[in-house]
């Protein structure tokens, strides 16, 4: 003869609440502001480390040329500038000018 089959009852689906989907999209909003505020936190940290580097850099410049000041105004370096650049002499000193100096074709 045949089997007997033994049929159970269905089981009826609970209906969502609302308040298990606030739950939910409470959840999402939450994790979305969280990674948001981690991005924007970390390009931050990346932007400042930038501006960091670029501060020691210029630091390092300005002590370059706080020392170039400071060679420029010495004695030696005003009188080797009035030399070179100006034609000056010391009194009491003579200049000679090399008359060939500037005529290359002399020596052919």
């Amino acid at each position: 003869m045949g089997q007997v089959y033994e049929m159970k009852p269905k089981k009826t689906k609970k209906p969502i609440r609302s308040k298990s989907i606030v739950m939910i999209l409470l959840a999402v909003y939450l994790a979305y502001s969280l990674t948001a505020q981690y991005i924007t936190i970390r390009n931050a940290r990346a932007q400042e480390a930038r501006i960091q580097a670029q501060i020691e850099e210029i630091k390092k410049e300005n002590e370059k040329l706080k020392d170039e000041i400071e060679r420029m105004r010495s004695d030696e370096y005003i009188e080797r500038i009035a030399r070179e650049r100006l034609g000056l002499i010391k009194f009491g000193e003579v200049m000679f000018v090399d008359v060939n100096h500037g005529d290359q074709d002399t020596g052919n």
